[in-house]
């Protein structure tokens, strides 16, 4: 038991949500994990999502190990599954949208991350990015309690990447970057031109960027979207050009 981590809690947030916190952590590893931790701090500092009232050094940590050992899994999956269709790349571009952040919040949902919102002092629900940052800590923390192989087999099992491959190939841009892939199609017409407006809805130290993108034919705004919510405007930006890209493909303009 971490002694530590619990006078955190109980100074900052109380008894009660400790327990509440352990609960949900024995639940975890009964649902997400199906495996009884032998070191619980390395599961209890998993869950100790960034934004909270706890210090997140060690939820940082995990994210950043379980963050490579996801890379490393899509990556072989990719390598095996695609043979020789695609350059490195267009792997390296189908591994991003692999484990972009609504893939791995949309798996984290099916397990209540919601429920740690006001157990940690996060006030209202967890953001599409802390749901993302959470799957990957937990991926790290059962890395260092197992191995590399059974961890690959929890992200198979939670994880339908072969769906997603399959989804990739379907869309036009293919294993192209959206912004690359958007840009391309605007420069086929000179009339048109595109703007990113990115904000931080977010604080300076947990930042969470949405950008509009605009599409202006002869200098006259014919078309906008807006991203979701990421710590980088770089994944806003390029969220804006899938989602873009997307209704246009739905409109059949591509």
């Amino acid at each position: 038991m971490n002694v530590k981590l619990r006078m955190q809690f109980e100074e900052k947030l109380g008894r009660k949500q400790w327990e509440e916190f352990k609960e949900y952590a024995r639940e975890i590893e009964e649902r997400f994990f199906d495996h009884h931790f032998d070191d619980p701090n390395k599961l209890y500092h998993a869950l100790v999502v960034r934004g909270s009232k706890i210090d997140p050094f060690e939820f940082e940590r995990l994210e950043f190990l379980g963050d490579s050992i996801l890379k490393a899994i899509i990556g072989e999956i990719l390598y095996r599954r695609t043979a020789d269709n695609l350059n490195p790349g267009q792997l390296t571009t189908y591994r991003s949208s692999i484990e972009k952040n609504k893939n791995l919040a949309r798996t984290m949902d099916h397990f209540e991350p919601n429920r740690l919102a006001p157990i940690l002092g996060i006030g209202g629900v967890l953001t599409e990015a802390q749901k993302a940052q959470l799957f990957e800590a937990l991926i790290g923390a059962y890395f260092l309690e197992t191995s590399y192989e059974k961890t690959k087999a929890l992200v198979l099992r939670h994880f339908n990447i072969d769906t997603i491959i399959e989804d990739l190939s379907r869309k036009p841009w293919g294993g192209k970057h959206p912004k690359s892939y958007l840009d391309e199609v605007l420069k086929k017409n000179p009339d048109f031109g595109r703007k990113y407006v990115c904000d931080n809805k977010g604080s300076q130290n947990a930042p969470q960027y949405e950008c509009r993108l605009e599409i202006y034919e002869n200098e006259k705004l014919v078309d906008s979207i807006t991203s979701g919510r990421f710590p980088t405007k770089k994944e806003a930006e390029t969220d804006a050009a899938e989602k873009l890209l997307e209704k246009w493909r739905s409109e059949g303009k591509l």
